[in-house]
This record gives structure tokens, C-alpha cells and sequence, in this order.
């Protein structure tokens, strides 16, 4: 996993696309949301109007 990621900030880098940064990490949080509210199914009536 850490590779992926030292390819993508190298990619990043060498690129000069920092536009796409931003967008992954609000990718990235949303899912990480909806994997929260996923498991804890008690929690999903809060989650849900967040995303």
C-alpha cells in the first residue's frame, strides 16, 4: 500500500497535477464515511445526511 502511494505523490510531483489531491482526499473521506457507517449500523441515521 505505502508503494501506491509513493508512486501516486511522485506521479504527482513529476506532473505538477496537484489539483488532484484535494479531490482524492474528499474521495477518500466520504468513502471512509460510508465504510463507518456501514459497520455500525446504529450510527448510519446520523452518517447518511452528512454525505
Amino acid at each position: 500500500m505505502s508503494s501506491i502511494l509513493r508512486e501516486f505523490w511522485m506521479f504527482l510531483r513529476s506532473e505538477r497535477k496537484w489539483w488532484m489531491a484535494p479531490m482524492l482526499l474528499v474521495l477518500g473521506i466520504v468513502g471512509a464515511v460510508a465504510v463507518v457507517a456501514a459497520l455500525h449500523p446504529a450510527l448510519a441515521p446520523f452518517i447518511y445526511p452528512l454525505v
